[in-house]
């Protein structure tokens, strides 16, 4: 009777665990920080068009920098962490 259930649990205790570590091992990792970078970027400053360039990681910083480039051909770059822009040369907040 318990059985469907457990194998449920153990079935999404697994993908967790493997979600897990595929975030640890910096896989997933920049690809959400593009998705949340693009997001940003479009919801913030859509008249000046920007283009996703390239993602790095900064060991200093333990960000991830996403870089853009507007239509005028300027070159911007955001500091994000998964989920989260932390940088913003942009806005005068930051």
């Amino acid at each position: 009777m318990y059985r469907p259930l457990r194998n449920k649990v153990v079935i999404f205790i697994v993908i967790l665990a493997l979600c897990m570590g595929l975030l640890a091992a910096k896989i997933i990792s920049p690809r959400l920080c593009i998705i949340t970078a693009t997001k940003y970027m479009n919801e913030r400053y859509p008249e000046k068009c920007f283009k996703y360039d390239f993602v790095e990681y900064s060991s200093a910083h333990g960000e991830y920098f996403v870089y853009f480039t507007d239509k005028d051909g300027v070159r911007v770059a955001i500091m994000t962490s998964v989920f989260q822009v932390d940088y913003d040369p942009l806005s005068p907040k930051s």
